[in-house]
């Protein structure tokens, strides 16, 4: 059975693709995504992934096209035989849609059920916007922060008294918890 884990991708993460792989030692898997001539996305795979723990560095947003590439190149992996997917989505939109308000949208759960339903096993993101997420969506979430690089760089940069402005009262808890003894 195969062991490696081959790194899809759709085209608009191609760049950041090719810095993960090789970072990460990850085997490259190709597939094509275009458009039929009525605008219709389709998917083909150039590898098979039958078997492999497949991982697919997506987007959601905008979602009528990233989001759309990532759900079809993901089911289509599931349904080539894929053992596992896990969704790379660096920037995870719609999580700020998480408070079920009436005749409002609760899209943090509607994605994630779209997730689940297009063969997708787990997503890890960057700075989930909302803790909420792991309660709403259906498959496992893991949120990486940057926070700490930051506040390394930043302390070993030699700089004088430096001033990291945050950008809402939410990340000025975060900003604190890095802060220099």
């Amino acid at each position: 059975m195969p062991s490696a884990r081959p790194l899809y991708t759709v085209p608009v993460q191609q760049r950041l693709a090719a810095a993960v792989r090789e970072v990460a030692g990850l085997a490259a898997a190709a597939s094509v995504i275009a458009r039929f001539p009525n605008g219709e996305l389709h998917v083909e795979l150039d590898t098979t992934p039958a078997g492999c723990h497949c991982i697919v560095l997506g987007a959601v947003a905008p979602p009528d096209e990233h989001l759309l590439a990532t759900l079809l190149l993901s089911h289509t992996l599931k349904k080539e035989g894929a053992r596992t997917i896990t969704g790379c989505v660096p920037y995870l939109g719609y999580a700020r849609h998480d408070r079920a308000e009436p005749r409002k949208s609760r899209a943090t759960a509607w994605l994630g059920a779209v997730l689940r339903a297009s063969g997708v096993d787990a997503v890890v993101a960057i700075d989930v916007h909302s803790p909420l997420v792991h309660e709403l969506f259906p498959i496992p979430v893991r949120s990486l922060s940057p926070a700490p690089l930051f506040a390394r760089a930043i302390l070993e940069g030699g700089f004088v008294d430096p001033v990291v402005v945050a950008l809402d009262a939410a990340r000025r808890g975060r900003l604190a918890r890095h802060r220099r003894g």
